[in-house]
């Protein structure tokens, strides 16, 4: 399993603040990429309570993003088939890339090989915050 996560003061802190910033969390997704040496970093909220699939997801990030073909290959098709285990990530743990994906498994190499190999993402780490409202967030 993942590693336990425990932020620094400052992270924890701007957590707490970013429900008021417009857009929400933005200096937190920022900081955390800065304290982690990171090239991307972001917090996704799922499933919002109303609207359609694509809709109930807040998408928050900072750094280099997709490209913009893989961004839309993902809203359009990939997301149906997205492989990763995000419902089965322990609450507070951080699991890096072979914890989330198969390598040899076919559905996993094509999601990495369409996705995350475009995007540059050839090493990533994914914590999962559970709310007991049902709102979950992962930060990667």
């Amino acid at each position: 399993m993942g590693i336990s996560f425990v932020p620094d003061d400052e992270l924890l802190e701007l957590l707490i603040e970013g429900i008021a910033e417009d857009p929400p969390w933005s200096t937190f997704v920022h900081r955390l990429r800065q304290h982690i040496r990171a090239d991307y970093a972001s917090i996704v909220f799922r499933p919002l309570p109303f609207g359609t699939p694509q809709a109930r997801v807040i998408h928050l990030a900072s750094g280099r993003e997709s490209p913009p073909i893989v961004a839309q290959l993902y809203r359009d098709t990939l997301y149906k088939t997205d492989p990763m285990p995000y419902r089965e990530l322990e609450d507070g743990n951080v699991y890096a890339l072979p914890e989330l994906l198969r390598f040899g498994d076919p559905d996993h190499d094509s999601y990495r090989q369409q996705l995350l190999e475009p995007s540059g993402m050839n090493f990533m780490h994914m914590l999962r915050v559970a709310e007991p409202g049902g709102v979950n967030a992962w930060i990667t």
